[in-house]
């Protein structure tokens, strides 16, 4: 796949495609969450991951992308606090 090759910009299309084929598809949402998560687009992709959240149905799968949420959140506080006083220099 394109996520696997590093191949983010034809990731994040074929994903879009199948979320304007099924805008309900909670896997394509939770991939767009995975591609935003290494592209550092961490606010995409918690918001990718919350779409996912209200359409997935097997429980599994949605424990899978709370843990994602928790990791996410976690890794943005991390890089917050590594910020140096003073801002974005």
């Amino acid at each position: 796949t394109y996520y696997c090759l590093n191949d983010f910009a034809n990731a994040e299309k074929s994903v879009r495609q199948a979320i304007s084929l099924e805008p309900r598809y909670a896997l394509a949402y939770y991939h767009l969450g995975l591609i935003e998560a290494a592209r550092g687009k961490y606010p995409d992709a918690l918001e990718a991951y919350e779409e996912s959240l209200k359409y997935e149905t097997k429980k599994s799968y949605a424990d899978d992308t709370r843990k994602k949420i928790a990791e996410l959140q976690k890794e943005m506080l991390r890089k917050q606090e590594e910020k140096p006083p003073g801002g974005d220099r």
